[in-house]
């Protein structure tokens, strides 16, 4: 129990630390950059590995093949527009968009910004739901009995990795508040699993949501 525990601390930390490394503090954060992905695609199917799962399990046990996402476009649509009216309303006028856009014109990429954040959002919102909605709520199941415990950890954690990345961008006060938001987001996409709702449900409610976001950061740097 304590060995599974541990294990679950660290793949929940990993995130984290990749991002605390290679996006805040900039260390080597290409090398940390392709470390992570490389991480978060492997340690899964390892997993899923030694659970015995093959490929037509893993199709059955998250609806890989169900391609229903009504619920999913909802959900994203409901948070989107949540996230907007709050930016329109109040961020616009309070929110100092230098950080970001001095971070983006470090690595030449404020030209490039459409095109970067469609494949962010398409390819980010996959990869997170992936790691932390199929491999992370899962292997939590064994050990945290609680259904609201294994959501509010997955939330956590999720809100965790992303408050090291908006510190690159924004200001801390900033960073703290959006990084709480991402993990109600996190906690939304989990009970979404938990209910067994298919994976493509939260990969289009969590793509919405980062595309809304992207949108957020254009208005930031324009």
């Amino acid at each position: 129990m304590y060995k599974k525990l541990f294990l679950l601390i660290i793949i929940s930390i990993l995130p984290g630390i990749f991002s605390c490394l290679g996006v805040m503090l900039q260390i080597f954060p290409a090398l940390f950059y392709i470390l992570s992905k490389l991480t978060f695609l492997g340690l899964p199917l390892i997993y899923w590995r030694l659970r015995g799962f093959n490929f037509k399990k893993l199709i059955a046990h998250y609806k890989i093949n169900e391609f229903k996402i009504s619920f999913g476009i909802i959900s994203g649509l409901f948070i989107s527009v949540l996230i907007l009216l709050s930016f329109f309303f109040y961020f616009k006028e309070n929110l100092d968009g230098s950080q970001l856009k001095f971070m983006l014109d470090k690595f030449d990429l404020i030209k490039y910004f459409i095109v970067m954040a469609i494949f962010i959002s398409f390819w980010n919102s996959f990869i997170e739901e992936y790691y932390w909605r199929m491999f992370v709520l899962d292997f939590s199941d064994d050990i945290l009995k609680s259904i609201k415990l294994r959501i509010i950890w997955n939330g956590l954690f999720f809100s965790v990795h992303h408050f090291f990345i908006l510190m690159a961008y924004l200001p801390t006060n900033y960073a703290i508040i959006f990084s709480v938001g991402t993990g109600f987001g996190g906690m939304i996409w989990a009970y979404m699993r938990v209910k067994n709702l298919s994976i493509w449900q939260c990969y289009v409610s969590h793509l919405l949501v980062d595309l809304s976001v992207m949108y957020i950061g254009y208005m930031m740097i324009m």
